[in-house]
């Protein structure tokens, strides 16, 4: 671990929120009215997503090797360098 690896990590950021803006543009959403006669449901959404298909498949695909990836590195430099606050990381 080394300066220049943190720094490739924190500069592969940008990219993985990209990848993230980018599904979120592209995985389609559903409407399910959940409601029963006026009865509401707390907690529970009339949305969701759709099952991924095609280019928002292949963003998500990316996005999820890319992302457990950097978090699995970043992961290990927080645990060595300050571990109290792995927590921290998790949570984020």
């Amino acid at each position: 671990m080394n300066k220049e690896h943190i720094e490739s990590l924190i500069s592969k950021v940008p990219e993985i929120e990209g990848l993230l803006k980018s599904f979120f543009q592209k995985v389609q959403v559903k409407y399910s009215p959940s409601g029963g006669g006026g009865v509401a449901l707390i907690g529970f959404s009339d949305y969701s997503w759709m099952e991924p298909t095609g280019e928002a498949l292949k963003t998500q695909l990316e996005l999820i090797d890319k992302y457990e990836d950097w978090y699995s590195q970043t992961s290990q430099i927080i645990n060595k360098i300050t571990p109290g606050r792995k927590p921290d990381l998790v949570e984020l």
